[in-house]
């Protein structure tokens, strides 16, 4: 959408863009992903379009916090649409999204505020420098999507804070 300005540039808003961090409700298994890509070479593409957009791609299943996604009746569509593909996810995944409340280069605050358990999943590249607190607790973080940063959340709010402290940095200094 042209955003209206008196610039005379043409400026536009992806209405269908994602916000920094995503509670995706539905999981692949890294080699479930591989294989069925292996097993329908000629639908790659929009395959790794509808499994990234409609799922996290995780190490090994983790059932308590979402469900798995069933792959094949995505490879056994003839024609996935754009619609399928793109709008309908972006549009759910904006709902429950990453709502930013405080943003620095070494620090985000916000709130998310999923319908379902889930995988909170950021666009981030995983770096042991990032700590993850939900509603203030401490908790683990791990590689989602092939090496975003990934935890996983109960479906009600969470207030979510990432910090982003150098790895062996207070050491190199102390040395």
């Amino acid at each position: 959408t042209e955003v209206p300005n008196e610039s005379g540039l043409h400026i536009y808003r992806n209405e269908f863009a994602l916000p920094l961090g995503v509670v995706q409700t539905q999981q692949i298994a890294k080699d479930q992903y591989l294989a069925t890509l292996s097993e329908n070479p000629h639908k790659k593409e929009s395959l790794i379009d509808a499994m990234l957009f409609n799922a996290a791609v995780v190490d090994r299943a983790i059932p308590e916090f979402g469900t798995i996604m069933k792959l094949d009746e995505w490879s056994s569509k003839q024609t996935l649409s754009l619609e399928d593909l793109y709008f309908t996810p972006a549009t759910q995944l904006q709902k429950t999204g990453l709502l930013i409340h405080e943003f620095a280069s070494n620090r985000i605050v916000g709130e998310i505020n999923p319908n379902a358990p889930g995988v909170l999943t950021f666009s981030i590249p995983y770096n042991d420098g990032w700590r993850l607190k939900i509603d203030g607790v401490e908790t683990p973080m791990f590689r989602v999507n092939f090496g975003m940063l990934g935890a996983t959340v109960t479906g009600e709010k969470h207030v979510i804070e990432l910090d982003y402290a150098i790895p062996g940095l207070r050491l190199g200094i102390l040395l």
